[in-house]
């Protein structure tokens, strides 16, 4: 990759570099450095990069960029201070994309935004040379770091983008200006930050407001309730998972297994079978938009079955963990109200097994509290095949259902679950909180009882 040093934005001065820059990635971790990377120094709440410009160096970086003049300084070898390391990876990032000739693809929606740009990313591989995203690289920083590593030769370049705040999508969206846009779905997640759902619905669909936009997948309901505030002169594709909405895509049916999901999909009248090797159904949701987009691009049936039967979820978003007699779906990464519903739903579908859910708090739902918790009190109450262990202070009314064991903090969460097992089934253990819970820490533990127990 290759970009002019001129072209930075507040540059302030350079040391052992010529005018065209060469590099293999930019990272802005010291510990991730490569050879021939380079290290951009970002100022965090916690950590000042310029602190690690050294370490960078030693590690093979090519050269490093600084926002701190006596970190430049004190930093021997070839080097570029400017005024703002967040502007000027913006502008790497800029210069990148005004390089690429192929297509951009946006996603946002409040919850699946990552699964559907890894299957995305998986079935248009089989045809096409793909760009994506790191991670879930969604915010300002992260957008312009995954602009600056864009892969000039891709024929699809696909970005996630999110928001917590008002006008940010629209920000994201004019910056990377996709040709294509998908919106998953509007749900509660990041309520807290907006007044209520219609704020949040347009925020949401502002990342198809750049006139680069030409086309925008999206979930059949939203474009039904707000299609008023979708710009007129774009192609819209809708998905439901209603077989009985007018949608360009239907799911029509599916089947949870023990270890896949079989399901049937019907697309502009023409219905084809699928298979995705996971029980979570809203898997099978994320992935409507994946299948089409292919079919659009002239990938067929078998194609993107084979795409499917590589799909692996990432981890703490859903990933499967065998030990012993027992299953873990590490789902540590995110708890939202819609997406904690869609996880009790598929494993409530799951037969023959013995299901366990053990489940943290919700986060950012700020003046949604009561009705969230109240909501789920009665869908937990119905679910009496699954055994909750409830882990917070806000599922203390949980308490009298026959289906729930309560506890404060999540250490004690093992020793209830070790009480759940059996030895005559194989257990299913969905661990699901949002990230600043920290249960992946309760894996391990897990993974120790599995051991213990051997299903006859």
């Amino acid at each position: 990759m290759n970009v002019l040093l001129e072209d930075i934005e507040g540059l302030i001065t350079y040391n052992n570099l010529n005018n065209l820059l060469n590099y293999k990635k930019i990272t802005m971790d010291s510990r991730c450095v490569e050879k021939n990377d380079v290290f951009v120094a970002i100022k965090g709440n916690r950590l000042n990069g310029n602190d690690f410009a050294v370490d960078a160096l030693e590690r093979g970086a090519s050269f490093v960029i600084l926002d701190d003049r006596d970190a430049y300084r004190k930093v021997n070898g070839a080097k570029i201070l400017v005024e703002d390391s967040l502007r000027a990876l913006k502008s790497i990032g800029k210069q990148k994309l005004k390089q690429y000739k192929g297509k951009i693809i946006a996603i946002t929606g409040s919850a699946g935004k990552t699964t559907t740009k890894e299957l995305l990313s998986l079935i248009l591989g089989v045809k096409y040379r793909v760009y994506k995203s790191y991670k879930n690289y969604n915010n300002l920083l992260g957008t312009y770091l995954n602009a600056a590593n864009l892969d000039i030769e891709s024929d699809f370049a696909i970005f996630e983008i999110a928001t917590n705040s008002f006008g940010e999508i629209e920000q994201l969206s004019n910056y990377i200006r996709p040709d294509l846009a998908i919106i998953t779905n509007i749900g509660f997640s990041h309520i807290g930050n907006f007044k209520n759902e219609d704020l949040l619905a347009r925020e949401k669909l502002s990342i198809a407001k750049p006139d680069s936009v030409k086309t925008l997948w999206t979930e059949y309901n939203l474009y039904k309730r707000y299609r008023e505030l979708i710009n007129k002169d774009l192609s819209i594709f809708t998905f439901t998972n209603n077989y009985k909405d007018n949608a360009y895509i239907r799911l029509l049916d599916y089947y949870i297994k023990e270890n896949h999901i079989s399901y049937l999909v019907n697309i502009s009248d023409y219905t084809f079978d699928f298979s995705l090797r996971h029980i979570y159904k809203q898997f099978v949701f994320d992935s409507l938009a994946p299948i089409g987009i292919a079919f659009n691009n002239q990938i067929n049936k078998k194609d993107i079955n084979n795409a499917l039967s590589c799909f692996k979820a990432l981890d703490g978003r859903g990933d499967i963990i065998k030990s012993g007699g027992i299953k873990i779906i590490d789902d540590t990464y995110n708890a939202s109200f819609d997406s904690i519903v869609t996880s009790i739903d598929s494993l409530d579908e799951i037969e023959n097994v013995n299901k366990i859910f053990v489940l943290g708090e919700m986060a950012e739902i700020d003046g949604y509290e009561d009705c969230l918790y109240n909501r789920l009190y009665e869908i937990v109450k119905n679910k009496k095949n699954i055994s909750f262990v409830l882990v917070g202070n806000n599922y203390l009314k949980f308490r009298d259902l026959i289906n729930v064991q309560y506890c404060d903090e999540k250490n004690r969460a093992i020793s209830k679950v070790e009480g759940l097992l059996t030895h005559t089934k194989t257990t299913y253990i969905v661990i699901k909180a949002s990230r600043r819970e920290s249960f992946d820490t309760l894996i391990g533990p897990l993974k120790s009882l599995g051991e213990k127990v051997n299903v006859v």
